[in-house]
């Protein structure tokens, strides 16, 4: 490979030759499968953990006879072969379309299970990382590579919890001698014998020296700013877990097609679509940390003064709004604030309820930066924060970046990280109480002011959002479907919930709209799809202004839940069996809100749908979304006389329930031919023994919930800086306030699931209850 070329651009960085084209037709002869590739490695991991576990009461001599016995991982034998073929040209089949595919596929089954491998990696692309960075194949090589190498969890580990190198066992097709000797002769290795993880940082602070000194032409270019975010995971100690979603809408409006339909609608690709789609957590393995946590923070610290220099403010301004700068400094953001905050194994959402966070599109848990942070300082330079305090040139700040597709996205990033004191005063700099009305009808400046509604910290804070919003419901603004601002009426409704404020005065603007019996049908706003399936097309935003309409605990609460009962029968069938319409109105009648007046009104709505769809509850039964209605009805039904309806209805369907999975559930679920072939009163006996195992588990999670919300408190009043480092911006979908402790097993799991596999033991049933 050349070393030193002059580009067309006269810019000095080395560029590799093109690639073999030999080469190139050999690797994509490898028949190599990533799925299959892991579970051939997963399965011989865990069956030399079993050995390594067994042997430890065995003698030494058969340990060693049974580990023999094992064959090591045909693809990842030939992943590693290759690996030492082609090591020299990396960089060159980097830069090819179809050689870099191949690459790709070679890092991810290689590197999380090797710090060799992950080393070779690292140090076929010194020298070349610049160009890598700024090519548009070579970049997403060198991404994979950065994440497979640290932010990857592998696991192949040992019986101690170490993590194990494949490439250094004895059935390796290359052993560490050799492969040492090998790097040796190449220069590219240190002296030591074996790599260690240590090493791997060495070689990224290598490649942090090649990208550092052009970090202006990189914070602005396509290919290099993906390089540089995941970088910056890395050095912040965090991953990103991807989305639901792979795209995302652009902010405000765009041309017409020629064919005259609106391509505002359309998800489109953007250069931050899959970390603004995604989410971030901790990184939980330690397996690949630098004994030095120094070299993490003094490294991040100095990307940061690199990318958004104190004395370029201007210029700052300017990347902000950039297409690819912007999701840069997202990105820098998130990773100073997380690798600030003290709580890192307590961040994150629970994978239980991933999907009601993603129906009900609930912002995830996370930290907040304190006031002297190093993410409290880049804030302060995007937001011309002078020492003071907010300026004018604040205020132009985020009144300008509220207006901008793409800095409002940074501004929403600021939102949910800053400090509380920051958050009022941003809203204050912005003058958003007063200016409300111009924020909302605006194209983008409205969805700030959703993340805004979405954020708010304080009661205080949350009635005056409150009472300048009512001009606009009033008006219809934030009503109207057509005028697709609902947006707010749903964060509005949220937050009303949240900090339980307002809510009588919300209720009367809606009523001005429309009578409270029908506004249910009107915020849903349900269309028949064209197909067979009749199926229902629902308002998005709507619906979960509906989920949190029905959480309200004052009077006129009573109508809306009254409205949703007397809807049609077959737009109630519809709704049970769309995803979106039972997470927000079947979901919510089946819950306790821990109030009795507001739990009579909904044990009325049980028993009024219970008659209502009579002779549809077998074609729910049988339904993939509408068996859990049908669940969670026998449930939460008040009497056993009303139960056994239920089941009579099931019990002349048997024959279609047993056609499919979901109708089998049903007649386990609620002991169908219990009822049919033992009578009634053994079918009450089980149904009570059900029950009570329920409430014996009910009591045991609610318990183990309580104790971890009081410790998480006590430790967040032990360090006054982060305060409230931590903020849940939405309820919780039992009711209760979400735990910021790490849970233990039994807590993290959820009622429905130890309730499966528990057997409730003989002297905790001496308690039961009159049901009939």
């Amino acid at each position: 490979m050349d070393s030193s070329i002059r580009n067309r651009d006269g810019s000095d960085f080395a560029r590799p030759r093109r690639p073999n084209p030999d080469t190139v037709s050999y690797l994509q002869s490898l028949p190599l499968d990533e799925e299959v590739a892991r579970e051939e490695i997963s399965t011989f991991c865990n069956q030399r953990l079993q050995q390594q576990q067994q042997g430890k009461q065995e003698d030494q001599q058969r340990t060693t006879t049974s580990s023999a016995s094992l064959e090591f991982p045909p693809s990842l034998a030939a992943a590693l072969t290759a690996l030492d073929e082609i090591r020299q040209e990396v960089a060159s089949l980097a830069g090819d379309e179809r050689g870099s595919q191949v690459l790709e596929v070679l890092i991810k089954i290689t590197a999380p299970y090797s710090v060799t491998a992950s080393q070779k990696w690292l140090a076929s692309c010194q020298g070349y990382v610049h160009h890598l960075a700024l090519h548009r194949y070579g970049s997403h090589v060198l991404q994979t590579i950065l994440e497979q190498a640290f932010l990857s969890t592998p696991i192949a580990s040992t019986s101690s919890g170490r993590e194990e190198d494949l490439a250094l066992h004895p059935d390796s097709p290359s052993s560490p001698i050799e492969s040492h000797q090998q790097d040796q002769a190449d220069g590219a290795s240190s002296s030591d014998t074996v790599v260690t993880k240590d090493d791997l940082w060495d070689s990224l602070d290598f490649i942090q020296q090649e990208l550092l000194p052009v970090v202006s032409q990189l914070k602005t270019h396509l290919c290099a700013t993906h390089v540089l975010r995941t970088l910056f995971f890395i050095l912040g100690g965090v991953e990103l877990h991807h989305g639901h979603q792979q795209g995302h809408r652009l902010r405000g409006k765009t041309k017409n097609k020629k064919n005259g339909q609106d391509s505002s609608l359309e998800l489109v690709p953007n250069p931050g679509a899959s970390f603004a789609s995604g989410r971030i957590q901790y990184l939980k393995s330690s397996l690949r940390r630098p004994s030095n946590s120094d070299t993490k923070t003094e490294a991040l610290d100095q990307w940061m003064d690199a990318v958004a220099p104190s004395t370029q403010l201007h210029a700052l301004q300017e990347l902000v709004c950039h297409a690819s700068g912007g999701p840069l400094l997202v990105v820098l953001l998130q990773s100073l604030t997380y690798r600030e905050s003290p709580c890192q194994s307590n961040i994150s959402s629970p994978s239980a309820s991933e999907a009601a966070f993603r129906s009900l599109g609930k912002l995830p848990m996370e930290p907040k930066f304190g006031k002297n942070s190093k993410a409290s300082v880049l804030t302060k330079r995007i937001l011309h924060w002078e020492e003071e305090g907010a300026s004018k040139g604040t205020e132009d700040s985020v009144y300008g970046l509220a207006g901008d597709a793409r800095g409002s996205h940074v501004l929403d990033t600021i939102l949910r990280l800053c400090n509380d004191e920051m958050h009022e005063t941003i809203i204050e700099a912005g003058n958003f109480i007063d200016s409300m009305e111009e924020y909302v009808e605006h194209d983008v400046s409205n969805f700030v002011v959703q993340t805004l509604l979405a954020t708010v910290r304080s009661t205080k804070v949350a009635e005056r959002m409150v009472n300048a919003c009512l001009p606009l419901l009033e008006s219809g603004l934030i009503f109207d479907v057509n005028k697709r601002r609902r947006g707010i009426l749903w964060r509005l409704a949220e937050m009303a919930v949240q900090h339980r404020v307002g809510q009588a005065k919300l209720l009367q603007g809606l009523h001005l709209k429309c009578p409270r019996k029908q506004l249910a049908g009107a915020l849903l706003d349900p269309k028949r799809s064209v197909s067979n399936d009749n199926r229902l097309t629902l308002n998005v935003e709507g619906s979960r202004a509906l989920f949190h309409l029905l959480h309200f605990d004052c009077p006129g609460a009573k109508e809306i839940v009254e409205g949703v009962v007397a809807m049609s029968v077959d737009d109630l069938d519809a709704l049970a069996r769309d995803g979106l319409g039972s997470r927000c109105v079947w979901d919510v009648i089946f819950e306790e809100h821990g109030c009795l007046a507001v739990d009579g009104i909904f044990v009325k709505a049980r028993t009024s749908l219970l008659t209502k769809l009579k002779g549809k509850w077998v074609s729910l039964a049988t339904d993939r979304v509408g068996h859990h209605a049908v669940q969670k009805l026998f449930r939460t039904l008040p009497t056993m006389k009303a139960r056994e309806e239920l089941v009579q209805e099931m019990a002349l369907g048997r024959h279609r329930l047993h056609g499919n999975a979901m109708g089998r559930s049903i007649l386990s679920f609620c002991e169908v031919d219990a009822y049919k072939n033992q009578g009634f009163v053994e079918w009450c006996t089980k149904i009570q023994k059900q029950i009570q195992q329920r409430e014996w588990v009910q009591e045991l999670t609610s318990s183990s919930n309580s104790n971890s919300e009081n410790h998480s408190s006590q430790a967040a009043s032990t360090n006054p800086d982060v305060g409230n480092h931590l903020h849940n911006n939405s309820i919780d979908l039992s009711g209760q306030a979400p735990s910021t402790k790490k849970r233990s097993k039994s807590a993290g799991m959820t009622v429905d699931s130890i309730f499966d596999v528990l057997t409730l033991p003989k002297n905790a049933m001496k308690k039961t209850k009159k049901l009939v």
